[in-house]
């Protein structure tokens, strides 16, 4: 538990925290059939959520965060996501605020390539407060419309806080989604990308992010797999 306790410390200081993952978390990502899925968003799949039992830091560390949300008076809420990107994906340069609190992210599969351009997740770690209501959340939400796109990736990126986050096989991110803006470059690579992702905690679950799901899976505006 200390490590994570260490890990989710790191996170509220600096916004985010890189750390490696466990010999059994590797040792089942080596063995994982989930990075045969097509390209898409993969909500809830079984195999997913067990990998992320291998890995006891990160159990301590979703205790933590159930702490918190009780803390708060959250209802405690999770989503897991497989995310596989081709290299043709229309899904680039989405820069956004998560709905949800926190965001751990986990590379299964990566682009060989060296293309600057791989799909890789960039951002600016804690462009803003953690909204106190879903009204200002939704406003923020809307003022990071500003940054979407390549021209709006484009004026982000002279930010000097500007980062980008290249992740290895063997490491984890964890951040703070919600306060956060961050997005993902085009993969240009010619080589499929697939990440686990996990958002924790959503404030508000019947607010501006649940609309903005389902209208997305309405209008199809992002491919579910």
């Amino acid at each position: 538990m200390n490590q994570a306790v260490q890990i989710f410390e790191k996170v509220i200081k600096d916004g985010f925290c890189i750390f490696p993952a466990s010999q059994s978390m590797t040792e089942a990502i080596a063995k994982t059939t989930l990075t045969n899925l097509p390209g898409g968003f993969h909500v809830n799949v079984p195999e997913h959520i067990e990998l992320m039992k291998t890995d006891q830091v990160l159990m301590d560390l979703k205790k933590i965060i159930e702490a918190e949300a009780n803390k708060k008076n959250y209802s405690y809420n999770d989503v897991h996501i497989v995310r596989a990107v081709d290299t043709d994906s229309s899904e680039r340069y989405r820069t956004h605020y998560d709905s949800h609190l926190y965001t751990i992210v986990i590379p299964l599969m990566l682009p060989v390539s060296t293309n600057k351009n791989r799909g890789q997740l960039y951002m600016i770690p804690a462009m803003r407060k953690r909204p106190k209501n879903d009204l200002i959340n939704l406003f923020s939400k809307i003022s990071a419309l500003l940054y979407r796109g390549k021209s709006g990736y484009e004026r982000l990126a002279k930010s000097e806080r500007y980062m980008e986050v290249s992740l290895q096989p063997g490491q984890i991110l964890m951040f703070e989604g919600m306060v956060c803006l961050h997005g993902n470059k085009a993969n240009e690579s010619g080589d499929k990308r697939t990440t686990l992702i996990a958002h924790y905690v959503d404030p508000f679950p019947r607010g501006v992010g649940s609309i903005l799901r389902r209208l997305r899976l309405i209008l199809g505006t992002r491919q579910e797999g």
